[in-house]
């Protein structure tokens, strides 16, 4: 409809628009646990929100949150399931929006686990994320360790963080836009994010980062 309506929109919104219109054509059931007990189902031509069996909202009645991560999930979810699927390139901008910091770990977990090159499946070649947030930067901070650490500890990592989500530092890099310019804030030698850039986190990401560290033996 914004298309044939000439609406006065950049191109690669209208192309997202469409993306995700196809998804909702391709997936009509999908599991929100991202983000709680929640599952996301089409029927009559309608989005819902299941809260459980009975309990349901229209998605346009949904939290921010929910609206906010659905059309990534949806999209994600549809582009694994097309033909197509090896040659995308993933570009997610701020996933933190309206999400809980226990929320935006799980979605960086699935972020990286679906939309990246693993032993277990072949999809994209890149994924790139622009944040605000200091956990998404943790987050990431603890995927990169459980790599480093899982090279001698691989089942007690894969315990604490699912081994498809952990990120390898070789094929990582981290910049920081400030002030007109551009900083690298990946440090070569940790192989981790600088520290000094997250100015904090939520628990639950430093409870698993204290432990994954404390590997040795």
């Amino acid at each position: 409809g914004l298309i044939n309506n000439k609406v006065s929109i950049p191109k690669y919104v209208l192309q997202a628009v469409q993306e995700f219109e196809k998804s909702l054509q391709r997936i009509d059931n999908f599991n929100l646990d991202i983000i709680g007990n929640l599952r996301f189902k089409r029927a009559d031509n309608k989005s819902f929100i299941y809260h459980n069996k009975n309990q349901r909202v229209l998605l346009k009645e949904a939290s921010s949150g929910v609206q906010s991560i659905l059309p990534i999930l949806l999209l994600i979810e549809s582009s694994v399931k097309a033909e197509n699927y090896i040659n995308l390139n993933y570009v997610v901008e701020e996933p933190e929006l309206n999400l809980y910091p226990e929320a935006q770990y799980e979605l960086v977990k699935h972020l990286v686990k679906n939309c990246l090159e693993t032993e277990h499946k072949v999809q994209s070649k890149n994924l790139i994320i622009t944040t605000h947030s200091p956990y998404i930067l943790a987050a990431i901070n603890n995927l990169l360790l459980s790599y480093k650490k899982g090279q001698n500890f691989t089942d007690r990592v894969n315990t604490i963080v699912d081994k498809e989500s952990w990120i390898n530092p070789t094929n990582f890099i981290a910049y920081e836009v400030k002030d007109g310019g551009v900083k690298k804030i990946f440090n070569q030698k940790s192989k981790l994010i600088e520290d000094t850039i997250i100015d904090e986190v939520s628990e639950i990401i430093m409870d698993d980062f204290k432990e994954i560290a404390s590997i040795n033996d």
